[in-house]
């Protein structure tokens, strides 16, 4: 379902800035899940983001590279990731995401006479990655954009953007497909995968022309999980216009998992460090960068001790009907009302004394 990690950061001076606000806490927690009453000091909110471990704020409050900080100097106050200006707008602890509000993204101005540029990016917070449910957005005239992982063997994918020396035939094609990022003044590149880092190689072509036209030589790369909107008048611009998305802002998605230790095969061999609840199940990142943890019913708290919100009752009312016909109908299986333990158990009892499950599945006939 959701997998994403889902990062984002704001844009200074054309690149990622990733100033510090305050001081690191530590490497954080490395420990069995923690119960309430040992995270009973810990904050649980930051201006309207409420978010719960294992990212946390503090000593003893957050599991090790998933550290946040509250910078109470704005108004209202802003969460960010681990030690850096990211902002963070949610987190979903039970399905391993996390939003940001603002960009990564670059600025890139090409010069005269180079024709080849490289950025390259990496997450504040180790146990953090950006989420495959971005895309990677180029904005630009006659240019080739590579995107790699963490190294330049990773190829991610590429794309390559054209501009036609007439302005008006830019907007004619914009207008034609509705601002589509296909090529024509801009290109996108889609993650397969979740990254903890990635690296961009940008290959100028028709380097005269962008030369002779000097408004045309900056090119803005930026990752968005909504959809870009295309206008002409961004390539324009010192960068893009954040409301051309679908759904009227830009914003990320990240992911994040445990990466103390590769996978989940080799984290429970040591329990004392192994992150999952005794009701979650535990499921490997690709590459072994780590793991995840999930409760059964995706409702609840994997990282901490009996966080898991159980959809099973396990007591009943009295006078319920325990058989269909010749068919008997012991508890956690029901057919009225708090007669059942889930609504996984309900059953239906027709008049022809065949039970089914309230799913349509026939059980049984006498």
């Amino acid at each position: 379902m959701l997998r994403s990690t889902r990062v984002l950061a704001s844009m200074c001076a054309g690149l990622v800035c990733l100033a510090a606000i305050h001081g690191a806490a530590g490497n954080g927690l490395l420990q069995a899940p923690p119960n309430a009453s040992q995270l009973a000091h810990c904050p649980t909110s930051c201006g309207d983001v409420k978010f719960s471990y294992p990212f946390g704020i503090g000593p003893d409050c957050f599991r090790q590279g998933l550290e946040l900080t509250c910078n109470q100097a704005d108004r209202p106050p802003k969460l960010l990731l681990g030690n850096s200006n990211i902002q963070v707008t949610y987190i979903s602890v039970g399905n391993s995401t996390g939003g940001a509000s603002t960009m990564i993204g670059y600025n890139i101005t090409m010069s005269p006479g180079t024709d080849t540029y490289n950025r390259s990016w990496k997450t504040p917070a180790e146990a953090v990655m950006i989420s495959s449910d971005n895309r990677l957005y180029v904005v630009g005239c006659n240019v080739e954009v590579y995107m790699f992982g963490d190294n330049m063997t990773d190829l991610i994918g590429a794309c390559m953007s054209i501009c036609a020396d007439n302005t008006e035939t830019m907007e004619r094609a914009a207008n034609v497909s509705g601002g589509y990022c296909g090529g024509f003044g801009c290109c996108h590149i889609y993650l397969p995968k979740d990254l903890p880092a990635f690296m961009i190689n940008l290959v100028r072509h028709n380097s005269t022309r962008v030369e002779q036209d000097k408004v045309l030589s900056e090119v803005k790369i930026f990752l968005s999980d909504t959809s870009y909107q295309f206008f002409v008048s961004d390539l324009f611009s010192s960068w893009v216009n954040t409301s051309n998305a679908y759904g009227d802002t830009m914003t990320s998605v990240f992911g994040f998992a445990i990466t103390d230790q590769p996978n989940c095969e080799r984290a429970q061999l040591n329990q004392d460090s192994y992150a999952c609840n005794d009701e979650s199940n535990c499921y490997d990142l690709p590459s072994a960068r780590g793991y995840d943890c999930f409760c059964p019913n995706s409702q609840g708290n994997p990282y901490v001790v009996d966080g898991c919100i159980q959809d099973y009752n396990s007591t009943h009312k009295e006078n319920c009907t325990r058989s269909c016909g010749n068919m008997p109908i012991p508890f956690p299986f029901g057919i009225e009302e708090d007669c059942y333990a889930s609504d996984n158990f309900r059953l239906n009892c027709t008049p022809r004394d065949v039970t089914i499950l309230d799913r349509g599945y026939a059980i049984s006939c006498y």
